[in-house]
């Protein structure tokens, strides 16, 4: 399966958890991800998803990001800076390059 790409449209605009992680999921995550202000704590890991990272870069109130043991791909994005509470991110096992100096 996959994440619906209206993901970000939820009817829950106050969701702060989402754990998905070990689900046999695949695809990109939905750009419409980042209208999901609130959320804190995302947990995509061990799963199929592919493409790049920047749409977790808008979630402005990320607490903790764990990516881990996908298929993504590219560089770690700048959008990344905005994440200002971001104490957790886990991105091992994927294809992603370049540093995180700016976290």
């Amino acid at each position: 399966g996959s994440l619906p790409s209206n993901m970000g449209e939820t009817p829950l605009p106050y969701i702060r958890a989402i754990g998905m992680e070990r689900n046999q999921l695949s695809g990109s995550v939905p750009s419409s991800i980042g209208n999901l202000r609130s959320l804190e704590a995302l947990n995509l890991h061990t799963n199929n998803f592919t493409g790049y990272l920047e749409p977790m870069g808008k979630l402005s109130s990320m607490k903790a990001l764990i990516l881990s043991n996908n298929r993504f791909s590219g560089s770690m994005p700048h959008t990344f800076q905005n994440l200002q509470s971001l104490f957790f991110l886990a991105v091992t096992r994927n294809d992603v390059r370049g540093s995180i100096d700016f976290l």
